[in-house]
């Protein structure tokens, strides 16, 4: 087994481990067998301890017990408390089929959770557009009492200062020619 393949084996990256051999020091070289990239068996329980993960009895027991990668071994038969003939590969459904009540549980959970938030901001949106709608109400209420301008006549009912002494001035040159 390599470094590589036993970072994989334990779910943490290859630089981690060696970052991790460096922190505590221990020379690479003495965890691999000389001439080879492979970690010795030593090496490997060295690893195993520093990561505090037990050592698989089949490893202990049997280090050369290596197949071919995607070789999968016959499962092996062992007695139970109540004397009945079981397999390691039946207990492994057992544990799945436990871990997959626990992760339906959980989406279960999360599902009820997001409906909940969505039920929320629903609400929160309709809310909003009744909102929105009162306020567009009140513009078209305020807008309607505001008095629109009133167009002025072309020709006479002028205001303002200008307009005053335009009409002030032309009547006098009006009635002031005629006496």
């Amino acid at each position: 087994m390599t470094i590589k393949e036993f970072a994989a084996q334990i779910g943490v990256s290859d630089k981690a481990i060696y970052k991790r051999l460096k922190r505590e020091g221990i020379e690479l070289s003495s965890l691999k067998t000389k001439g080879s990239s492979a970690l010795s068996p030593e090496g490997e329980a060295r690893l195993r301890e520093l990561y505090s993960l037990q050592v698989p009895e089949a490893i202990e027991t049997e280090p050369g017990n290596q197949g071919e990668p995607g070789e999968v071994e016959s499962p092996v038969e062992f007695s139970t408390s109540e004397g009945e003939n079981s397999t390691k590969e039946g207990e492994s459904g057992e544990k799945s089929v436990e871990w997959l009540k626990a992760e339906i549980k959980r989406l279960e959970e999360l599902n009820k959770a997001l409906t909940d938030e969505r039920d929320f901001l629903r609400g929160s949106l309709e809310r909003a557009q009744v909102s929105l709608d009162r306020a567009q109400q009140l513009q078209a209420i305020a807008t309607a009492k505001i008095p629109t301008p009133r167009a002025l006549p072309a020709g006479g009912d002028e205001r303002g200062v200008r307009a005053w002494f335009r009409r002030h001035f032309s009547k006098k040159e009006n009635e002031g020619g005629e006496s």
